[in-house]
């Protein structure tokens, strides 16, 4: 990693900023995302049906 971070001038760890989280307030929100996550691979043509995806 250190080599990492001296090649590309950056510091921390490679994860950094990667990863954010935020409330859901609506409730009609809390259920779209779990609908918009599970349908991204058929949105990119990896399967037909969410179900297919492993």
């Amino acid at each position: 990693m250190q080599y990492f971070n001296r090649a590309y001038r950056r510091s921390g760890t490679l994860w950094e900023g990667l990863y954010r989280s935020c409330l859901t307030q609506a409730e009609g929100h809390m259920l779209a995302s779990p609908r918009y996550v599970e349908s991204n691979p058929v949105r990119a043509a990896m399967v037909m049906q969410p179900a297919d995806y492993r």
